[in-house]
């Protein structure tokens, strides 16, 4: 048995850092959340409802009513964390048009490709955005900010694989042999955990510094779990039941 790495770098960040928002009224009808003046409506959220539940669907599962409200926060909260992404974009001058996210799509193989990998087609979009602006800023980034960052990925990553490898009953030079084969390997993880982490650190200062309102009809926003929790409400009611998994993992 080769040790692999066990931490799989998702594609890119979804909802990242959110334990700064707070739930309360927007001050605007109709909207679901307010981000920085700018305003989420409850008909987008609707729309990316029903395209996750149709993406359910195709997988032969279905979203129970009581299990609604769950699935409005993840979208919800995702698409405040899109929000303030799509701002550190325009802030750094980082292009996200057309043309640069249909160059990444192709890239990344294709639409086929990345559902054949688990994403929803609503999260798609996103991810490709997601993708260019990332990428973009680690290239501006300083070099040894970048490298500490590698570094720590490598680490755990080795950590993983030792255990993987002693459970296999390696050791000594023929455990490192395979430890430094399987980080070789694996060194496109290491590449995209770098671009989480720094869109991570990109984030927190506009969860610190950009105005945030949700509207309580989604619940509030659980710091511990950077889930928005449902409360009681025309969208949001106690979740009894487990929420299937949602195709790419959207969400906290």
């Amino acid at each position: 048995m080769r040790p692999t790495s066990s931490r799989r770098a998702p594609l890119l960040l979804t909802a990242l850092a959110l334990a700064a928002l707070t739930g309360c009224s927007t001050g605007q009808a109709g909207a679901a959340a307010i981000v920085g003046g700018e305003r989420i409506g409850n008909d987008e959220i609707r729309s990316e409802i029903a395209e996750y539940e149709a993406a359910l669907a195709g997988q032969g599962q279905e979203v129970a009513d009581e299990q609604r409200p769950m699935l409005a926060g993840r979208v919800l909260s995702n698409r405040i964390a899109m929000t303030l992404f799509d701002r550190i974009a325009k802030d750094n001058g980082i292009d996200t048009g057309a043309q640069r996210t249909q160059e990444k799509l192709t890239e990344l193989g294709g639409r086929d490709t990345l559902l054949a990998q688990g994403l929803a087609a609503p999260q798609i979009d996103d991810q490709v955005r997601l993708a260019v602006i990332g990428e973009e800023l680690v290239e501006r980034a300083d070099p040894a900010e970048i490298s500490v960052l590698a570094e720590r990925a490598r680490a755990t990553m080795r950590e993983d694989m030792a255990a993987q490898g002693a459970v296999a009953g390696l050791s000594g030079e023929e455990l490192e042999r395979e430890i430094q084969a399987a980080l070789t390997r694996n060194e496109p993880v290491v590449r995209q955990q770098v671009v989480n982490d720094y869109l991570a650190l990109s984030l927190a200062p506009y969860l610190r510094d950009v105005d945030i309102e949700v509207s309580p009809r989604y619940g509030e926003i659980d710091p511990a779990t950077l889930t928005i929790v449902p409360g009681v409400g025309e969208l949001s009611a106690p979740a009894v039941e487990p929420l299937p998994a949602l195709p790419g993992g959207v969400g906290g």
